[in-house]
């Protein structure tokens, strides 16, 4: 029973949103499990069934913020392609969810974070997704000529920067009510220069742009090119770093063509991550593999979906593959283990394949389309 508990993902959110709610009214400081206990109606020792240490409810406080916002922003589906659409709803979003814990700006600048290096790097995770969302919807703007001519870095810190500054603002007042509608005039300067204000200018190219950049093409060629289509990365490192990794993953699937597939290995479930790629046209498995760890496929422009074919006795996968790709392709599935029965199969239809062993010792297979 306890060991149920120990991993309940429910209590364990209950746990973050009530630190998230006391630090609204509570510095940071003075933040404990008997004050959280307290919130939540338990005993202290149940925190502590789920959390090893006060640090790590702050983490998971800001991860749940985190999720929270780009959940909010996959609300917003039709904007995520519209890079002025995308960003507004970032701001918006951002402004509202500071009004609604008001305890997360708290934590943003509190001093004494630089002791929790495992909080650091959350906010700075956090930070990051930001970060990395406005420089792919500039460069997207870029692409099409909506764009003055500005460093899409520096307009991204300089976006993050102004919106730090209005919620520092508003704290400083006493936290009124309407963030939003005292931040409209000031978003109206940075939007003033960084879009082109008329439709003739939106219709210019970047004529010092790549061709391929212009067209909105990769540029690759497909040509026995199995490593380009078929790309791994696993996010652990950076997550270490307190780098979102979703600007690397961003940057990898501009290089991938309609079919290819991205594996991506990760400690936990994104799902923030899904909803924001699912929004954007892909088609997203993720499963949680048997040593505890995520497993997510990205398969571009969802050409086709993931076949889980794990829970199959041998040899029924290897049937499985034979037949559905003869009438599927591209083709991605998940396999109960490393198939190297079916290598030489593949080699003799004359496809290219990539086969790809996971940490738990199952397997994704990808075959071209």
């Amino acid at each position: 029973m306890s060991s149920r508990r120990l991993d309940s993902p429910r209590r364990k959110q209950q746990i973050a949103e009530a630190a998230l709610r006391l630090l609204a009214e509570t510095p940071l400081p003075k933040l404990g499990t008997r004050a959280l206990a307290r919130e939540l109606g338990i005993t202290q020792p149940a925190i502590f069934r789920h959390f090893r240490s006060r640090e790590d409810i702050l983490v998971a406080a800001v991860d749940h913020a985190r999720e929270t916002l780009a959940d909010e922003l996959s609300q917003h589906s039709q904007c995520l392609a519209e890079p002025k659409r995308g960003i507004a709803a970032l701001a918006g979003t951002l402004l509202d969810f500071a009004e609604t814990y008001p305890g997360l700006p708290r934590l943003l600048f509190a001093d004494g974070t630089e002791d929790f290096p495992k909080l650091r790097a959350a906010l700075n995770r956090m930070i990051s997704m930001q970060n990395q969302l406005l420089v792919h919807w500039l460069e997207q703007g870029r692409d099409a000529g909506a764009l003055r001519s500005v460093d899409t870095q520096a307009a991204a810190t300089l976006f993050i920067g102004m919106i730090q500054g209005l919620v520092l603002e508003w704290r400083r007042t006493g936290r009124p009510t309407g963030l939003r509608a005292r931040a409209d005039r000031v978003l109206a300067i940075w939007n003033a220069g960084v879009w082109r204000d008329d439709a003739s200018d939106a219709k210019e190219i970047d004529r010092d742009a790549p061709a391929s950049r212009r067209e909105g093409q990769t540029g690759k060629k497909r040509s026995c090119g199995v490593d380009v289509e078929f790309r791994e990365i696993d996010v652990r490192p950076h997550l270490d770093a307190g780098v979102d990794p979703l600007g690397v993953i961003l940057d990898i699937l501009k290089t991938l063509a309609p079919g290819a597939a991205l594996h991506v290995a990760a400690p936990f479930e994104p799902r923030p991550l899904v909803r924001l790629l699912e929004a954007k046209g892909h088609v997203l498995d993720a499963a949680r593999l048997s040593d505890g760890s995520w497993s997510l496929i990205v398969v571009v422009d969802g050409l086709s979906a993931v076949r889980d074919l794990r829970e199959l006795e041998s040899p029924e996968p290897l049937q499985a593959v034979l037949e559905e790709s003869a009438v599927q392709r591209p083709y991605v599935a998940r396999l109960p283990r490393y198939p190297r029965a079916l290598e030489p199969l593949l080699r003799e239809r004359g496809l290219l394949f990539r086969i790809l062993e996971t940490s738990d010792r199952s397997s994704v297979l990808w075959i071209a389309p």
